[in-house]
């Protein structure tokens, strides 16, 4: 990959003309007359990015972002201003993109793989990691038409994430493919922006804050927010609420931005703002993991059940469950065991570690362990599903863990609880009254 990946555009514009019908849009390609009505898909945009961007670009349906895309895809030529991309684009705007329904999965491997630019022989090469990122296994000898969506997302994603890519381009796909595969895509991803560029669109508060770095807020085909992502999503937020939906026109001036800080004078004004410090404890789970050839290989198995009963893998919020990580011989006054509830775009939703036992004599610290097991009650959330990741690290090396075993217990949460919100309160008590009158 190119470390010299950037992108520049200035004045982009995008119109498309809006003819009665078919015929009269017949005669205006054949003899170039304008049509009386026309929409402005992208106008005079400015863009610089480059590698380390992961940038969240969010806006009403028929904003333009999808137009933006496709034009710096190279799919659709701007009608006018100047783009200029250092490095290779792999878009993922469509399941179908690269696709034929009467191929099979590797077929289609093949076929998607030269288009984006890769020879017979690198095809070859990445056939197999190919196919084990998707995990369709025998599948991949059937014709895709008898693939589900997801199935045929997985597909298209894993061959977008070996191609050699130095910008990645992801539409609206976060929604399909199951959980241990959103996660597996979120954390490359994340890999894929420290060296590279990555252009994620989604409606998805969460999605947007847990993944990106910076955030682009467009509207009627312009920029209107560029920089970190909190507030420009929250400027986003407050432009639709006051457009009450998918309904009327952005005409408020400066509210909707002005909340947005300006890059500082000597910083370009499409960068985010300098990080706030944060406070001590926020990034302790923040580790480098190990490579799998390095590891300590230390997490022998993980068990998830209930308390009071046989392991299941459908739970409701409130349930008392117990997490048991089997482990080789430990010292937990050395070493100490974390456990991370994840949701399926790999955000933590709560971590805990064996390191709140304190200095307990009883904990077993200053002897020999062979795991730990955890008993708590499970937090109220959205439907859906998660999983944990258990580590182990090393009290004296902050920086990294010594073994790391991602998704190491999966589960569903159905729950009535929520309909709005990441999270709920459990009550120990509800009382209703009733006031009659005399």
């Amino acid at each position: 990959m190119s470390c010299e990946v950037s992108l520049w555009a200035r004045g982009l514009q995008k119109k498309y003309e809006l003819h009665d019908n078919g015929f009269g849009a017949l005669v205006g390609l054949m003899t170039g007359r304008v049509a009386s009505r026309h929409h402005w898909a992208i106008r005079d945009f400015d863009l610089d990015a480059r590698a380390g961007d992961f940038i969240g670009i969010v806006g009403r349906n028929g904003a333009g972002k999808s137009t933006l895309l496709q034009i710096i895809a190279g799919i659709m030529p701007p009608d006018s201003g100047e783009l200029t991309v250092n490095g290779r684009v792999a878009a993922l705007l469509e399941l179908e993109t690269g696709f034929s329904p009467d191929f099979t999965g590797w077929e289609n491997v093949e076929l998607s793989a030269a288009l984006y630019g890769l020879s017979s022989r690198q095809i070859e090469g990445r056939r197999a990691a190919i196919s084990d990122f998707a995990g369709l296994g025998s599948y991949m000898d059937r014709p895709t038409r008898q693939y589900s969506s997801g199935m045929r997302a997985k597909l298209a994603f894993s061959v977008c994430l070996h191609v050699d890519a130095d910008i990645v381009i992801v539409d609206e796909l976060f929604g399909v493919g199951d959980y241990r595969f959103r996660q597996r895509a979120t954390e490359r991803l994340r890999q894929f922006s420290e060296r590279g560029i990555v252009f994620f669109v989604s409606h998805s508060e969460t999605t947007v804050l847990s993944l990106c770095n910076r955030a682009i807020f467009i509207e009627g085909g312009k920029k209107l927010g560029d920089g970190a992502t909190k507030p420009v999503f929250r400027a986003y937020q407050r432009t639709m609420s006051r457009l009450g939906g998918e309904t009327g026109m952005f005409r408020e001036s400066g509210s909707a931005t002005d909340q947005i800080a300006p890059a500082p004078e000597n910083q370009p004004a499409d960068r985010d703002p300098p990080a706030a410090p944060l406070p001590s404890g926020v990034d302790f789970y923040k580790r480098a993991r190990p490579d799998p050839a390095a590891s300590a290989g230390l997490i022998d198995r993980v068990e998830l059940g209930a308390a009071d009963g046989p392991p299941e893998r459908v739970y409701e919020g409130g349930e008392l469950l117990v997490l048991t990580v089997h482990t080789d011989a430990i010292d937990l006054s050395d070493v100490f065991v974390a456990i991370l509830l994840r949701d399926g775009f790999g955000q933590i939703i709560c971590a805990r570690d064996t390191l709140e036992l304190g200095d307990d004599p009883a904990s077993g610290r200053g002897e020999q362990v062979f795991g730990a097991e955890f008993e708590f009650p499970l937090p109220y959330l959205p439907s859906g599903d998660y999983g944990f990741d258990v580590a182990i690290g090393r009290k004296d090396l902050p920086g990294e863990w010594l073994d790391y075993l991602e998704a190491a217990a999966d589960l569903a949460i159905v729950s009535r609880h929520i309909s709005d919100g990441l999270a709920n309160v459990a009550m120990d008590e509800v009382v209703i009254t009733t006031t009659v009158e005399p």
